[in-house]
């Protein structure tokens, strides 16, 4: 692989200092981002690697690499050896372990550990970091990348475009501002024995803690939101249940946009699918679908499983923003902004 020998000779030159082995050199997924992530055995210790994606702004390069070293001092991620925001390169331990589950982040103990590291991280000090992508953001980032007019048309269609702009203008507001990961999927979260850790700090920094803890409610059914507060908070009021409802159907809107962008990749042709999953009597509730996704039952590799992402949450959010649940919670938000 040239692009591998391109890639150790640029690591034997800034931090190894001699020859490393290419079959010293694993390649390791990289998710749904352009980075290439390396495990290298060097002299009887285990190195993880992380090149960032080659068309990266400079100054991505440089929060990434300041707020993963803070995670390493913090214990909540990876110790951090090396990192040149200029090269585009971090090198940090490789930590043994699993990626996270649709069981450890509903069960004990693992969702005990998973909580006390937000915790930690929420509770830490913020220093100078800078600021996390909102949520707002990465939507409407992904709805650009998506460039779908059939989507557009879809959200219209379900009466979509008003709640969706009642919830962009009521999140984040009225907060204060923590260290956040921005994206704790269990992709994102090692579980090793008697250890959590987080992976991949791109869009972290300070921000408003309900973005991490919204990624925890879609695990959780809605009637048991409550719950999963009372794991964060002492005491919880409803303005913590409005903010996680906000930030609930957010994360929801935000696969909407992402299940389509996934399909695009795979095939130009993929849009007019979107109308025809939609139809479908049998789509599975959303909750059904993100513990399928997070255990491997329902396999994402054709346009037509993602699309099945965006329908099932164009159809879900459809019906729930109408319900007075939804109405209060956008109410009582927009007082207080």
């Amino acid at each position: 692989m040239q692009g591998l020998k391109e890639d150790l000779k640029q690591l034997e030159s800034c931090y190894f200092k001699k020859s490393i082995k290419e079959d010293a050199a694993t390649l390791l997924g990289g998710g749904f981002s352009f980075a290439r992530n390396y495990r290298i055995e060097d002299g009887g210790k285990t190195y993880f690697v992380r090149f960032f994606p080659t068309k990266q702004l400079l100054v991505n390069n440089e929060k990434e690499c300041c707020v993963t070293e803070y995670a390493g001092r913090l214990g909540v991620g990876a110790k951090v050896y090396y990192q040149n925001p200029q090269q585009g390169i971090i090198i940090t331990e490789f930590i043994q372990g699993r990626i996270a589950n649709y069981y450890d982040m509903v069960n004990e103990p693992n969702r005990n550990l998973i909580i006390a590291n937000i915790k930690k991280l929420h509770q830490a000090a913020p220093l100078e970091l800078p600021k996390a992508p909102t949520l707002t953001v990465l939507i409407e980032d992904t709805l650009k990348r998506a460039d779908a007019a059939i989507l557009q048309q879809q959200l219209e269609a379900f009466g979509l475009i008003a709640p969706l702009n009642s919830l962009l203008r009521c999140a984040e507001k009225n907060f204060t501002p923590v260290f956040i990961h921005g994206d704790l999927n269990p992709n994102n979260i090692l579980i090793g024995k008697n250890r959590v850790n987080f992976i991949d700090w791109s869009d972290a920094g300070i921000g408003d803690p309900f973005a991490d803890i919204s990624w925890h409610a879609i695990f959780f059914p809605l009637s048991l939101h409550d719950n999963l507060l009372d794991y964060y908070f002492d005491h919880i009021d409803n303005k913590m249940r409005q903010k996680l409802l906000c930030y609930y159907c957010l994360r929801l809107f935000k696969f909407i946009a992402w299940g389509v962008e996934q399909a695009k990749k795979i095939s130009q042709d993929s849009e007019n699918l979107l109308v025809d999953i939609i139809k479908q009597q049998n789509l599975p509730e959303p909750y059904y679908l993100m513990v399928g996704m997070f255990t491997n039952k329902i396999n994402l590799s054709n346009p037509s499983d993602f699309l099945l992402v965006s329908a099932t949450m164009l159809r879900f959010l459809s019906q729930f923003t109408k319900t007075d649940t939804f109405l209060s919670a956008i109410e009582g938000l927009s007082h207080n902004v």
